[in-house]
């Protein structure tokens, strides 16, 4: 990403932890064309997700961004959080200011795609935690697989050890379904 690059229309796709959180200080540090933030269930209930978001583009300053609540839990498991690795916050327990800044009304996979037929061949989503909003994208509108530019996924290890079992990486491992189906579009 090139400091004040705006050709490329950007979405997070977060479950705002630590290092989400500082993901989100990246891009708005370099000039990212950053359209809007989903929020998904991951390292904390999206509720939390939601309000940590919120908290840390306000930080920021950058309260315009849309954030849009995603997925509160995978598509078939059961929902597990990372509070042992993030803190029961989030956030390893730091409490920012809380933002005046509400959620947008339109759900995260909904923001997806709605901003796909937008930027038809131009939105890049990075997605930093379980890729289960995508995989609902997905779901309703096969098609958004031909409009998306590029999708960045934090998660998967190869030739490496995992960071939940010898073999499996969080973002992964909570939505093992959304994940086949997000690797297996075309």
């Amino acid at each position: 990403m090139r400091a004040g690059s705006r050709s490329t229309p950007l979405i997070l796709d977060v479950d705002t932890g630590v290092d989400d959180a500082v993901a989100i200080a990246l891009a708005v540090s370099r000039g990212a064309h950053l359209i809007g933030v989903s929020t998904v269930a991951g390292n904390v209930p999206v509720d939390v997700a939601t309000r940590n978001t919120l908290d840390v583009l306000a930080l920021l300053g950058r309260s315009d961004t849309p954030v849009h609540r995603g997925a509160s839990r995978p598509l078939v498991a059961s929902y597990q959080d990372a509070a042992h690795v993030h803190g029961g916050n989030g956030l390893g327990s730091v409490q920012l200011e809380r933002s005046d800044a509400d959620e947008h009304p339109l759900p995260g996979p909904a923001f997806l795609l709605q901003s796909a037929a937008r930027y038809p061949g131009d939105l890049t989503i990075v997605t930093l935690g379980p890729l289960t909003n995508l995989a609902i994208a997905l779901n309703v509108r096969p098609s958004i697989a031909d409009q998306v530019k590029r999708v960045v996924v934090m998660g998967g290890a190869w030739s490496v050890p995992g960071n939940v079992t010898p073999y499996a990486e969080y973002n992964v491992y909570v939505d093992p379904d959304a994940a086949q189906q997000v690797f297996s579009a075309p």
